[in-house]
Parts: C-alpha cells; sequence; structure tokens
C-alpha cells in the first residue's frame, strides 16, 4: 500500500507517497469502538509513520527535516439508506447526504479545535468519511482518533488499475472474432455471452441505460465510441453528467475528457462500443456511457478519488462544484480496479451502492493473486465480483478466485456468511479487442476486460425490462450461467456460478406488463418523434419513434414517467403497471414560446465561412452554415443560451448568454481568426491527434520538407519529434530561416532515436550539450517518468486540459503507463534558459533528477522549447502521457507560436417589441444592466402557460385504457385564469440599497426549512407576478399565485448572504420586495460558485433557467409549484478560448 501525501502545491500533480507492506487488514479486522469515548484504531501505517518522521528530523544541523503533510481519511459510522427508498437513486442518495451530515455534526466541534493542525479537505457522504491533511505526528492521530463517531484513520491509500496484458495494438481482431449467419463480425466474448442472440430476439441495445466507467478515462472522440459519452448531444467540450476527473484527495478536476492510458478506452468500448473496425465490441452498443477518471488523475489514483467518483455516479455534479448537480446518475458501474488482500474500507460503500438501486460490477483480480486469492473491492459480499475465460469457454489461469475468509469481526459486523466463494460470476476476458485511445483497437487479458462484459450485459437486462432490482438481475445472471458442470452447480473459486448468457438472463426475467405509449403535440394534435421518456431517477429511458411512440416494459408495480423534448413543458405521471399488463397512456406536450437565432460567420476579412458548425451549448441544438455563412435556429424556446461558432482551421468563439424572446429574432454575428498552424516532423503515434484535440490546426510529414515548401506554407510552429535523419547544414539553414520569419520550433527527445530532435539539433549546433538516455527503459525500479520544475514560466500555467497550475518543486508526472519508461537528459543548454529536469520515480514514489528536462530560448520574435520526454516511439507516444505533460506540451506549442489577431467576440443583437412600453430602444425606458430574462430551460421550463405552479400532468390514460394510474386524473381549473405574459419587465430599482420600508408593499414572506413563501397583499389566484433576486436585480422568471395569493420558491440551494426578492405585476407595476438572510448576518454577501477569470454561465441542462447570473447570485429554475433555486452551472469558457489562436492560454 502507498500512502498519499499532500501536494506541495495545490496544483501540482503528483508529490511523494510512502510505501507500507500491508493492507491495513490487521487494523479493518479490529471491531468498532464501542462508544464515542473509545479512539478509534489507527492504521499500523499511519502509527509508524510519526516514529519515522521523528527519526528523520534527528539529522545534522542545518538540514531541513521538517515533516510533510499527508493524507488521512477518518471513518465515522457508515450512514445507510434509509430501507424506504432502498432502489430509488435519488432518494437514496438524499438519504445517505443527511445521515452522514448528522454524523458530521456531532464532530464538527472537536474537529474545530484542531483547526491550526488539521485542514479538512473533503468529505464523503457515500460511506462518512472525511479526508483530512495533516502532519501525522502522535498527537494528531490521537485526536483524529478521539473525534466522536469515528471507528477508524487509516491512509488515503493508492488504487490502481488492476495490472492486465498490455494491449497489443491491432487493425482487425482477427482469430478472436466470430462470424454470424448474416456475415457480421463480433468479438468472440460477445458471441459466448448471447449479446448479439439479445439484439436481434429482444429488440434491445441497452438503450436509455447508463454505465459509469470509473477508470482512467475515455477517449470520446474514438469511432467506436463517438456520440455514446452522456452530454455528447450537449454541444459542450466538457460533457457534463458524462465525464468528471479527480485528483488524488477527490477533488474535481475541470478538464476535457481524455484517457491517459489505455485502459478506460477499453472497458468503454467492449460495454458499449460499435462496429468501426469492422467487427461489433460492444455487448450494448445503444447504452449510454459515463466516464470518470479516478486512476491517471493529478496524483494518480486514491481510496479518496474512487469515493469521489462513486458519488459522482450516483449524483452526477460538474468539475467547477459538487453541489452542481446535472444529469442523470448511472444505473450501473464498472470498476476494473482493485487490491490484493481482505479490506472492508469499501464495505459500506459498495453495499450502499447496490441499496441505491445501482449495479457494481467489480473485477475480482489477476495473478498473481497473493494470500487472499482475490482483489478487494471485488471480493465483497455485495459486490458483483467477476473473474474471465477464454475462447473456449476456460477460466484464464490468470483469474483470481477463492473460498474468501474474512475475519470474523468483519463478516459478523456486516451481517456476511463466515466464508463465500469469489468471483460471483464470469466473462470473457482473454484476448479481447476493443478499442485504444487515438482511433486504434487492440486486444487486452485480465479480469479488467471480463467485467465490462457484465456490465453491458446488465444494460441489456435494464433496456429489456425495465425496474429489475439489483438482486433481481444478479440471481437472472447466475442462474441462468454456463458452467462445465451444468445449470445449477454450486459456484466455485474458478467460475464462480459460470459464464453468464444475457440471451437466457433475458428470457428469465421478461415478462408481459408495461406502458405501451403515445407523446403528442398538445397545440396540434401531431405526433412528437425524439421525446425522452424516462423511469424516475433510475435511469432507464425510452424515445418515441416517427410515430411518437414508445414502448416501455416495466415490471408490476408504481412508476413516476417523466416526459420531455426540447421545446416543450415536460411532464410526470405516476403509473400503475399490473401483472402480465401492458398500461395504455397518451403524452400531450404543451409548446413552449419559441423566438428565432440567425446569424452569419465569417473570416476577419468578412469572407462568409461555409460549413462552420453552430451549436447551442448545453442542448441539443446545432447546425451548419450556407454557402453565404448564414445559419439560423428556429423554433428555440424563450430564453437565454451561449451560442458557439468553430469551423475546421478557425479558433471556436463563444457568444455570452443571447435573450432570444417569443416571436423575435436575435441575430448573432461571428468573426472566426485563424487556429495556429502546427507541423509535426516524424510523429510516431498520436500527437497529431491530441495536438487537434486541443485545438490546434495540426499535420504532420514523416521528414523535414524543403526549405521553400515550409516558407510557402508559413507554419506557425515547426515540431521536431523524430523525422528521417537530417543533415547538419540543412538543420541549420532551418533554424536560420525559423528565425527570421519568427516561427517557432519544438525540439523533441525520448530516448529511443538517435533522430530524435534534441539529439539532431545537439549535433547540428553543438548545444544542448551532454545528452543522454535511459540504461534501461525496462528497469523494473522505475515507475514513472517526469519533469520536476524549477522555474516558473507560462507553459506550465493552466489550460484546457486541466484546471491547476505548476509551481517550483512540482513534479508532473508524464507517462506511469505499463510498459518502458523511455526518458532523455541534457548537461546544459546555454542559448536559453532550463525550467524542469527529467526525473524517474520510482515505487515509492522516491524521486531521482537525471538531467534537463524542459528549455526555453527566445530571440527577436523567434522562441524555442525543448522537451526531453515528449518525442513519441511505435509503442510509447501520446497516449501514455498524463493530463499534465500534454498540457504542459500544448502550453508550449502555444508559447512558442508568434502572435497573431484574435477572434472577434461575436456582436449580438437582441429583438425588440414595438407594442412593449417597456421596449429598451424607447429613450424614455432605457434597459438597466442585468434586467435581461428568459422563461427557463427547454428542459425543466418555468410554470406552464394558462396554469398555476401547481397545474396537473397532462400525461393520463387514454380512453381506450382499461385503467388509469394514481396522479393521472385531471383537477378543474378556474376558467378565466390570466395567460402568462410573454414580455420580461425591468428590474425596478437599479441598487438594492433603494429597497427600503417605502416600497415595501406590506409583503409577507415565512420561511420553512427549505420553503420560502411569499403573500402578496391584494392577490388572486392565477395573478402572475415577475421577480428579480438582488444584490444584482437578476431577472428571474414570472410566477402564478395560488388561492391565498401566495408564491413559493424553494432555497435549499443558496449560498450563504442576504437576499431581496422584489415582485412586479403583469402590467408592470412594482409591487414590493421581501427580504431573506441565509446563514450568519455578519457574511451577508452571497458566495457564488468558484469561477476562473473570464468564465462565462452558460445555461444549466438539468434544470437552470437558462439565465445570465452575476457570480454572487443562484440560477432559479421554475418546477412544479414552487421556484427552485440552485447552484448556476459554471462553463469555464476562458480555459477552452484563447485570447489570440493559442490554445491552453490562461
Amino acid at each position: 500500500m502507498k500512502l498519499v501525501r499532500a501536494r506541495r502545491r495545490p496544483a501540482g500533480i503528483a508529490a511523494l507517497v510512502v510505501a507500507a507492506t500491508l493492507l491495513f487488514t490487521a487494523m479493518s479486522w479490529m471491531p468498532a469502538p464501542v462508544n464515542e469515548q473509545e479512539p478509534a484504531p489507527i492504521s499500523p501505517e499511519l502509527a509508524s509513520l510519526s516514529d519515522q518522521l521523528t527519526t528523520e528530523g534527528r539529522g545534522s544541523a542545518g538540514e531541513d527535516h521538517r515533516p510533510e503533510p499527508v493524507d488521512i481519511v477518518v471513518r465515522f459510522a457508515p450512514p445507510e439508506v434509509d430501507p424506504s427508498v432502498k432502489g430509488e437513486t435519488e432518494a437514496s442518495v438524499s438519504s445517505l447526504r443527511a445521515n452522514a451530515e448528522d454524523q458530521w455534526d456531532r464532530a464538527e466541534q472537536a474537529l474545530g479545535e484542531l483547526a491550526e493542525d488539521v485542514d479538512v479537505i473533503e468529505r464523503f457522504w457515500i460511506n462518512g468519511a472525511i479526508l483530512v491533511r495533516a502532519v501525522p505526528s502522535e498527537s494528531t492521530l490521537r485526536s483524529l482518533s478521539e473525534l466522536p463517531g469515528a471507528i477508524e484513520v487509516i491512509p488515503n491509500f493508492e488504487v490502481t488499475p488492476l495490472e492486465t496484458s498490455a494491449v497489443e495494438p491491432a487493425a482487425v481482431a482477427g482469430a478472436m472474432t466470430t462470424a454470424l449467419a448474416d456475415g457480421t463480425a463480433v468479438t468472440y466474448g460477445l458471441d459466448k455471452i448471447g449479446a448479439p442472440q439479445a439484439w436481434s430476439d429482444f429488440e434491445v441495445t441497452g438503450e436509455g441505460v447508463r454505465v459509469a466507467v470509473l477508470d482512467t478515462g475515455i477517449d470520446p472522440q474514438h469511432p467506436d465510441i463517438a456520440g455514446r459519452l452522456v452530454g455528447s448531444d450537449l454541444n459542450d467540450p466538457l460533457y457534463p453528467g458524462g465525464w468528471i476527473s479527480f485528483d488524488a484527495s477527490g477533488d474535481p478536476v475541470p478538464s476535457r475528457p481524455s484517457d491517459p492510458g489505455s485502459h478506460g478506452t477499453h472497458v468503454a468500448g467492449t460495454i458499449a462500443g460499435g462496429d468501426a473496425s469492422g467487427t461489433r465490441i460492444g455487448v450494448a452498443p445503444g447504452a449510454e456511457l459515463m466516464a470518470a477518471n479516478v486512476l491517471s488523475g493529478p496524483g494518480g489514483g486514491s481510496y479518496a478519488s474512487i469515493l469521489s467518483g462513486i458519488q459522482w455516479a450516483l449524483d452526477p455534479h460538474t468539475a467547477q462544484s459538487k453541489d452542481d448537480h446535472v444529469g442523470a446518475p448511472a444505473t450501473v458501474i464498472n470498476m476494473s480496479l482493485g487490491s490484493g488482500g481482505y479490506s472492508d474500507a469499501y464495505a459500506d460503500i459498495i453495499r450502499n451502492v447496490r441499496d441505491a438501486g445501482v449495479f457494481p460490477a467489480i473485477a475480482i483480480g489477476n495473478a498473481p493473486c497473493g494470500a487472499s486469492g482475490t482483489s478487494s473491492p471485488g471480493n465483497l459480499y455485495e459486490a458483483v465480483g467477476v473473474g474471465m475465460t477464454d475462447v473456449d469457454d476456460r477460466v484464464d489461469p490468470g483469474s483470481c478466485g477463492a473460498v474468501t475468509q474474512w475475519p470474523r469481526a468483519i463478516s459478523e459486523k456486516y451481517g456476511w456468511p463466515e466464508s463465500f466463494v469469489k468471483p460471483d460470476v464470469s466473462a470473457p476476458g482473454t484476448a479481447v479487442f476493443s478499442a485504444i485511445p487515438g482511433g486504434q483497437w487492440g486486444n487486452s487479458t485480465g479480469t479488467s476486460m471480463a467485467t465490462p462484459h457484465v456490465a453491458g450485459a446488465v444494460a441489456l437486462l435494464r433496456s429489456a425490462q425495465a425496474g429489475l432490482s439489483v438482486d433481481q438481475i444478479v440471481d437472472a445472471l447466475e442462474n441462468t450461467a454456463w458452467h462445465p458442470d451444468g445449470g445449477g452447480a454450486a459456484p466455485d473459486p474458478a467460475y464462480g456460478h459460470g459464464r453468464i448468457d444475457v440471451h437466457k438472463a433475458i428470457s428469465a426475467v421478461l415478462g408481459a406488463s408495461g406502458v405501451s405509449g403515445t407523446v403528442r403535440d398538445a397545440a396540434t394534435g401531431s405526433a412528437i418523434r425524439g421525446a425522452t421518456v424516462s423511469f424516475a431517477d433510475v435511469g432507464e429511458r425510452w424515445t418515441t419513434d416517427e410515430n411518437g411512440t414508445f414502448q416501455a416494459d416495466l415490471v408490476p408495480g408504481d412508476y413516476t414517467l417523466t416526459v420531455e423534448r426540447f421545446g416543450y413543458e415536460s411532464q410526470q405521471v405516476q403509473a400503475h403497471v399490473p401483472t402480465d399488463e401492458v398500461v395504455t397512456l397518451e403524452a400531450r406536450l404543451t409548446p413552449m414560446t419559441t423566438g428565432t437565432v440567425a446569424g452569419s460567420v465569417t473570416d476577419l476579412d468578412g469572407a462568409p465561412i461555409a460549413g462552420a458548425e453552430v451549436a447551442v451549448l448545453g442542448q441539443p441544438v446545432k447546425t451548419s452554415t450556407d454557402a453565404a455563412g448564414r445559419f439560423s435556429f428556429q423554433d428555440l424556446p424563450a430564453g437565454a443560451y451561449q451560442v458557439r461558432a468553430s469551423a475546421e482551421g478557425y479558433i471556436e468563439s463563444v457568444s455570452d448568454a443571447a435573450t432570444v424572446r417569443a416571436g423575435g429574432t436575435t441575430t448573432i454575428e461571428y468573426r472566426l481568426a485563424e487556429q495556429t498552424r502546427v507541423l509535426v516532423l516524424g510523429d510516431r503515434g498520436n500527437t497529431v491527434r491530441a495536438l487537434r484535440s486541443a485545438g490546434l490546426n495540426a499535420e504532420s510529414t514523416p521528414g523535414l520538407p524543403d526549405q521553400s515548401e515550409l516558407d510557402e506554407a508559413g507554419y506557425d510552429v515547426v515540431v521536431w519529434d523524430t523525422p528521417a535523419s537530417v543533415d547538419a547544414e540543412r538543420v541549420r539553414t532551418f533554424i536560420s530561416h525559423a528565425e527570421a520569419a519568427g516561427t517557432g520550433v519544438l525540439w523533441l527527445d525520448l530516448g529511443t532515436s538517435a533522430d530524435a530532435g534534441i539529439a539532431q539539433l545537439a549535433n547540428a549546433t553543438g548545444s544542448p550539450s551532454g545528452r543522454a538516455t535511459a540504461d534501461d527503459p525496462n528497469d523494473p525500479s522505475i515507475a514513472s517518468t517526469g519533469y520536476r520544475v524549477i522555474a516558473d514560466h507560462p507553459i506550465f500555467q493552466r489550460g484546457f486540459a486541466t484546471g491547476g497550475a505548476y509551481g517550483i518543486g512540482d513534479v508532473i508526472v508524464h507517462n506511469d503507463q505499463n510498459g518502458p519508461k523511455h526518458h532523455a537528459w541534457f548537461a546544459a543548454y546555454p542559448q536559453g534558459q532550463v525550467l524542469a529536469e527529467t526525473v524517474t520515480i520510482d515505487g515509492d514514489r522516491g524521486v531521482t533528477a537525471r538531467g534537463g528536462g524542459i528549455a526555453v530560448a527566445e530571440s527577436g520574435r523567434h522562441r524555442s522549447v525543448l522537451m526531453s520526454l515528449n518525442a513519441t516511439a511505435p509503442s510509447v507516444n501520446s497516449r501514455n502521457w498524463s493530463l499534465g505533460a500534454l498540457q504542459v506540451f500544448v502550453n508550449a506549442i502555444d508559447w512558442a507560436a508568434p502572435e497573431g489577431a484574435a477572434s472577434v467576440p461575436p456582436e449580438i443583437i437582441e429583438p425588440t417589441d414595438p407594442d412593449d412600453p417597456d421596449d429598451p430602444d424607447d429613450p424614455d425606458n432605457p434597459r438597466p444592466p442585468g434586467g435581461k430574462g428568459g422563461s427557463g430551460s427547454p428542459w425543466r421550463p418555468g410554470a406552464a402557460s394558462g396554469g398555476s405552479g401547481g397545474g396537473p400532468s397532462q400525461l393520463a390514460p387514454a380512453a381506450s385504457s382499461p385503467q388509469a394510474g394514481p396522479g393521472a386524473t385531471t383537477t378543474a381549473q378556474r376558467q378565466d385564469r390570466p395567460e402568462r405574459p410573454s414580455t420580461t419587465p425591468d428590474k425596478p430599482v437599479d441598487d438594492i440599497d433603494e429597497l427600503n420600508g417605502a416600497n415595501q408593499g406590506g409583503l409577507k414572506a415565512e420561511r420553512d426549512g427549505d420553503l420560502l413563501t411569499v403573500t402578496i397583499p391584494g392577490a388572486n389566484e392565477g395573478d402572475w407576478f415577475f421577480t428579480h433576486v438582488y444584490p444584482s436585480g437578476t431577472a428571474v422568471d414570472w410566477l402564478s399565485a395560488d388561492d391565498q395569493g401566495r408564491v413559493q420558491l424553494d432555497v435549499s440551494s443558496l449560498n450563504d448572504g442576504l437576499y431581496k426578492f422584489t415582485f412586479v405585476d403583469a402590467e408592470g407595476t412594482f409591487i414590493g420586495w421581501v427580504e431573506l438572510q441565509i446563514g450568519e448576518e455578519d457574511d451577508a454577501e452571497p458566495r457564488g460558485a468558484p469561477r476562473a477569470e473570464g468564465a462565462i454561465l452558460a445555461p444549466r441542462t438539468d434544470g437552470g433557467s437558462g439565465l445570465s447570473l452575476s457570480g454572487l447570485e443562484q440560477a432559479l429554475i421554475a418546477g412544479t409549484g414552487v421556484l427552485f433555486i440552485a447552484a448556476a452551472l459554471v462553463l469555464v469558457v476562458a480555459a477552452l478560448r484563447r485570447p489570440a489562436h493559442r490554445a491552453g492560454t490562461p
């Protein structure tokens, strides 16, 4: 086990860890304290570390032996899911949160007394643990163990992907494929588990089911994965709700999806991949993927990053804030990770995952299997541990398995049997053909490859028969599995219950009950194609066809079905599904008021750009420009949107929030600048692709072109990777032309070839001097290579791939993947400045400096960079790089490139209403800043037109339905209800200080928990009132009063501070205001979500209003009966858009 030490700087990639010999199993066997006064056990590793640090402090005079803080996990009595909500993910998460917070409250005072010595870094509601950072002195560890409710004090230990065979790149699957009767090629694994038969016989491919892959990351652009990552249709490069990356402390790291290794992409391909290679690789190609990098983020994988990843899978949030919820949860979690031995550190977590209705598919481990014969957490009783079989259905000799022998104290604590068999089931895992980053494919072997077969099978099961519990799915897989001893054989440590057969499993659970429905436009009666119908928050969903129909096969029971379609008000209904009966329902969705966004895309000279993609951020809406560079979006619901324009060879541009008004046309004009043009010489693997993903216009040639060709092409930067050998005089000629033209140059090395850029530079110019390479790149003592920063420079700033910068002393891990660790360095570079050293890192995270790693030089307009680890070879290339290494490489290109022209900020021309007395173009009615607003997100709109906030659902049984489910009836409404106003009134005052007793209006507010009820004197049922929220006067939405003249707001997600809500009636008259104080009065300034400089608020997709808000306020969401206030989604555009033509410039 390795213990994670605190990073020297918050943005540092990786820091030191301390090796230990055991997985703290001895400590975990100890029973929990019987009362709060008894100190919790402290892991032997932490207990001994205090003595070790004391010994180190006895060095000779003048030596600095100040102990470094480490990350420590304090586990408290674990929260449990309330039995009444088991199987309901959202409700289970709320239950766990509440229980964990109760536990933390009891320890808060004692924890506060340790504030000088202990920093609280994270809290984890999934198991009630907290992560603290402290020097592990004896007194501090004792104080942590005495915290009320503490049951264990353990390290934030490292977690890695399970060891698998090296991925062997392959263009086709070769002998490990099977040809179906129709000639379709599938991997042998898909054929063995019966996936093709399930597709054809039951017409299911996993559609509507979300699978979370907690691994090293994902390549979302891989042709077999593109379009399958959640958020891919929302035109947001951060894939909200579908992608996240965590550092070793469990903090989310804003970044674009990537896979520094190949493990995560390979796993994801087996779950839901397509057939771009000519061979179908995914068990459930219609499933949706969620991917969390919990193993290759800054600092590597850790216990804390795994906890954060599991929490995210159950309750997705953005990278900016764990409180900024977005999207639906996963229904399956794939964890191809673990470590040998017995540890109950995950026991409460996996139990809670399962109780929340989410299936935990976890690899059982690969040889060598150790004394326990299995890997944790796959060997936990509640985990579904997966072993691997080969093409002949034999258990692979590398697959772990055993009759577990958990210590009695643990078995009794969790109510487990004294012993049980692991794995639970097996699946194909030998030489599995799947996707790897960079648009490639490869074969790999391991239980890591078997586990996604099971996760994909679960997606097929839930797609075929929604509403199944985890236990029902497990029973179906186990009872129908193939075993060499025949069906019904007792489980054994080799196969478990057997190799799964998903076709038979579906046959075992498929019933004759469900819902058959039609979705129509309430105004026209026409069928609505592409509407989604979902079952509560569990994740299963269906999409209507061209006839507006859907078929949801559901086990008998009561369900809440939600029907949504862009441009329509969403609807919900409670449906009762009897045994062996299909209920017929019809949904009539009310169209929202709409407007148009139109405009043009040109270059800086005004020439039209045809074929440019124009997309609405956060919404499934995009189009392309015509030959004249024009575009148009018809029927956009009224609201505020950011719109992005991009074209090949140009820097993309994102508009500020543009208001769309009913019946009006909002115009956005774009003028785009050209991207940085990069030529890579001798790219031996994926560098060009990585640069293109960073927004650079990159291409490659195997050798150095003629100088005349280079001069004519006018590249901004030339990257010398490993081109064919060039004559020294030719190299010097190239340098002189680059200096004259101001062309930036990157000289690379890796130590694999004498043709590497730095080697050819040194040969031609004599500088740098003392180039050296690794004696043995396969040295088993080298765990990773990297750079250690020794001087500050812009290339170490944050950018498109990472949210943090690097400072002096930080180690940027470059390559920690399986395989050779090639590296190079140089002794001196008198022409410039050395910024970082090449270092090697051993298994205990000991860092050894080798020599110069990164250097820069500048002469006039010409800039050059030397990078000793960034050249490529067939076995080591950009897909082996960490996110930090990729970011520094992109930043280096950006710094070396000559300054260029920047894109012109998009011009927004919003429509005016000539009949509106509050027309902003009327000089007598100027619109004050911040007075714009919209009526809500198309997916979570404001109150329905013509109805109160608590109006009934329009989803009800058709006339021919044999029965109506509970809640599907209609309610009488006031016939003369005023229509919802279509305009947005100006804010009544410019400054919060103008709200005083003279204009308070007698409004009364009463807060009950998270619900704020405002009573408006003289208001009648159905009267409309528009509210603004101060300090900044942000326009929110129209609210409809109930029969007692009241409107309601949910304020559960507002940060501490002082707020004032104003109300204007439908005639534009200022009625009055109410005040709300949240938190302490001496902390009256509301605190917004963390924002990077230059950040822009984007329309939310999970219920936000789509308004453009100040950093001090929150987005407000109009819901049924209540106006919900939630934290606004912050889209960090500053890290994605470059001020000139440079990617990654902070």
